[in-house]
Formats: C-alpha cells, structure tokens, sequence
C-alpha cells in the first residue's frame, strides 16, 4: 500500500457555557427541523471542521439546568438532558450572533427531537462547547462521504468546507432525494450555495437503505492515498462499512462516527464502533 500523505489537524477550544435564546424554528425538509439560536455568548463561538459537534441541554418542561464550567470540564452532577449535535451553520459578525442546529425528525422521538418539534422563538437554553476541531485534512485530494439522514449536516459542512475537493458522497434518504438534493447543495449560507451540475461539482448517489449503502462500499475495492473517506450514521452500520473500508487505506485516510445505535437511547458517539 502507497503512503498517504494525508494528515488531520486537531484544534482545542475552552469549554464554555453559553444561554441563547430560540430565534427561528423551520422544517428546511420534511424530516429536517432547523432551529436558529441567536446570543451575544456566541462572539467568541468557534467550529473549524465539519463534523465538529456542541452539547446542546434539552429543555424538560420548559426547564434548563444551567450547565456549570470549571477547569475547562463539565461539573457533574449535572441534571440537564444533553444531546450532541453538529453546529449547522454560524456567525459571528451578525448581530447578536446566530448558530443553526438541525435535527433529524426520528419516527419514534426521543427528548430532543420531541423538544425540536414543539419549541417557539424566544425559549431559552444552553450549549456547551464545540470541546475541539477536525478540519478537513491536509493533502487530500478527494473525499467519499457515506451517511444516513443523520449525518445530513455534517456532509453539508464538507462539502462547504471542502472546495476544491472531488467529492463522492453515497447516502441513504428513505423520503426521496430532491429536498435532500436542495439541501445538500443550498447551502445554508446562501452566498456559498453550489451547482449541483457544475463542473467539480460533488456527486451525490442516493441509497433506500443500509443494505444499499454498503453495496456501494463493498464495490470499492481500492482507495487512493490522496483520498480521505469519511462515514456518519448508525452505529452497526457505521461497523461494518468500517470492516470493509479500513484495510484498504491508512490509519489517517479515514473516520468513522457513530451517531446513533438502533434499539439504544443516547448513544455515545465517543464509544468505540463494535468490531
């Protein structure tokens, strides 16, 4: 196997705890709800990678412990309902400052996508961290993105944040493709909006199911070494993409995050894939 000349930065940020307040909640597809947090905390809210996540507290009966921060750690005990999610889009230059989390409307809800559903402007909560950055690796040359609707806002942020990169991305989308299509390619900064029929423009290929998904993994047989492959979605799926893929490239060619685990309530995504 040729050398990868493929290397991953990691940045740390200060844990900080941060109040803002609801400004906008909208479906930008049928199973995707955006929620705008507007805050002046967010000033100094830093996500350099694509799949860098904050720790959002989930509001139980309209209550949001407030999460304390003390030597750049969590103080636990802590009685609030938190969940990981990756940070849509931000600014800081707006004012106040915004960011956008986007959470997938699951058939059998769970605490946030049930707060998702019911919350209105003006309802206040906290988010902690992004804790660090990833960004897109240095001498990469290509990037092949697999991912269930879960991982839909982390494959939006490479594609944003990959320009110049020859993008495959292989995903499962169970209600149809074309609000996925526009939502892929809109962009949620309007002035970074892509063509989806430009030259270089990312090849998107959609899948009905998981079954499908590693089909098309299963179908790759080489893997450049200036090509990082990146893969999000459910856990055991996530497992055997990962048996697959990971002898066929360098430690540092590839990631694989489990976002969620079938049958499981609050699936760690820190906890290491099954093997």
């Amino acid at each position: 196997m040729t050398p990868s000349p493929i290397t991953r930065e990691r940045i740390r940020h200060d844990l900080k705890a941060r109040r803002v307040r609801v400004a906008d909640v909208q479906h930008v597809t049928t199973n995707l709800i955006r929620v705008t947090f507007e805050s002046e905390d967010l000033l100094d809210f830093v996500s350099a990678g694509p799949t860098d996540h904050v720790k959002l507290v989930i509001p139980d009966d309209g209550v949001a412990p407030e999460p304390v921060v003390r030597e750049d750690r969590l103080v636990r005990p802590y009685d609030g309902i938190l969940r990981d999610y990756t940070p849509r889009w931000y600014s800081t230059a707006m004012r106040p400052p915004q960011l956008m989390i986007d959470f997938f409307d699951h058939d059998d809800p769970g605490p946030a996508t049930a707060w998702a559903r019911r919350v209105r402007p003006g309802e206040v909560t906290w988010i902690l961290g992004p804790r660090g950055s990833k960004p897109v690796p240095n001498g990469a040359e290509s990037l092949i993105l697999f991912a269930d609707e879960t991982a839909l806002p982390s494959v939006a942020r490479w594609i944003e944040m990959g320009p110049g990169l020859a993008i495959s991305a292989h995903l499962i989308a169970r209600g149809g493709d074309r609000a996925y299509l526009d939502y892929l390619t809109g962009a949620a900064d309007p002035t970074c909006a892509a063509n989806p029929d430009a030259p270089g423009a990312p090849r998107l290929t959609w899948h009905d199911d998981g079954d499908a998904l590693l089909a098309a993994a299963r179908a790759i047989d080489t893997i450049a070494p200036d090509t990082f492959v990146w893969a999000g979605g459910e856990a055991m799926l996530l497992a055997q993409l990962r048996r697959h893929l990971k002898p066929r490239c360098d430690r540092e060619q590839a990631a694989f995050e489990g976002y969620w685990r079938s049958g499981e309530a609050n699936y760690d995504h820190h906890a290491p894939l099954p093997d």
